[in-house]
């Protein structure tokens, strides 16, 4: 098994932007992708979780369509809420633990 860092490296990311709802034990929060890979996804939220925590992600993939994975937050960037709409890496970076194969597939359609 590859470690994060490695894996970081090996994965190809896709810019993505899809609506998710996470949190740490229910889904009680929002966000965006921004992008995603087979291993991670990079979230924008205004809720921003400290690294080591562990997620629980449904992704809303086509209409209806509900995906959901498991993660680790491996890192996590905060901006000041004045420019949070705008900031770039206002979010965090998430290590997948757990994915179905809907998300698999997810990932397969965005290489054609």
């Amino acid at each position: 098994m590859f470690s994060y860092d490695h894996q970081k490296r090996v994965d190809k990311r896709y810019t993505k932007q899809m609506p998710v709802r996470f949190g740490d034990n229910s889904m009680l929060h929002i966000g965006l992708t921004h992008d995603v890979s087979l291993k991670g996804i990079f979230l924008k939220s205004s809720r921003i979780y400290p690294p080591q925590t562990k997620l629980v992600i449904e992704l809303e993939h086509a209409v209806g369509k509900k995906i959901r994975c498991e993660g680790i937050v491996k890192w996590a960037k905060r901006v000041p809420p004045a420019i949070a709409r705008v900031a770039l890496k206002n979010g965090m970076g998430v290590f997948l633990t757990y994915s179905s194969a809907d998300y698999e597939e997810f990932i397969q359609s965005l290489q054609n």
